[in-house]
């Protein structure tokens, strides 16, 4: 059995339906790849208020957790320790203009079947994969 990961780190899977066709908010890293919003956890704050806070800052998303879709948890691999990551859904209700970090990010909404192929870590595109069926099936039985 592997280590337990030496940290952990919230992140949002801000979505929105159309036509049919999941959509999902992706932003750019320091290091300029396509990656979902997350950060550190807050003491103060629950996981799921760390995702919307997340998402607002990182992505200019106002959005709201669907509780009625489980959460994706994935472990990132560093070479300085493993990351556990919780990603929660986030349906997206407004994208601003302009967000607290829009000046060192970009921010695209994109198909979810054509996100997997601008991302390039393996565990965050198969996140994407599972969300984007996740919400599909939650959408589908609202019908």
């Amino acid at each position: 059995m592997g280590q337990p990961a030496s940290r952990k780190e919230i992140g949002a899977f801000a979505y929105s339906i159309k036509s049919g066709k999941v959509f999902v908010v992706l932003i750019t890293s320091r290091k300029g790849r396509w990656i979902l919003p997350k950060g550190q956890p807050e003491r103060r704050l629950s996981d799921k208020k760390v995702a919307l806070l997340e998402a607002y800052e990182e992505a200019g998303v106002k959005g709201k957790i669907k509780k009625s879709i489980l959460r994706q948890d994935i472990l990132l691999r560093r070479r300085h320790g493993d990351i556990l990551l919780k990603i929660y859904p986030v349906k997206l209700k407004r994208l601003l203009g302009d967000w607290p970090e829009s000046r060192f990010r970009k921010r695209i909404l994109i198909r979810a079947d054509k996100a997997v192929h601008k991302v390039k870590n393996k565990a965050l595109r198969n996140c994407i994969k599972v969300m984007s069926k996740r919400v599909k099936q939650a959408e589908n039985n609202l019908v």
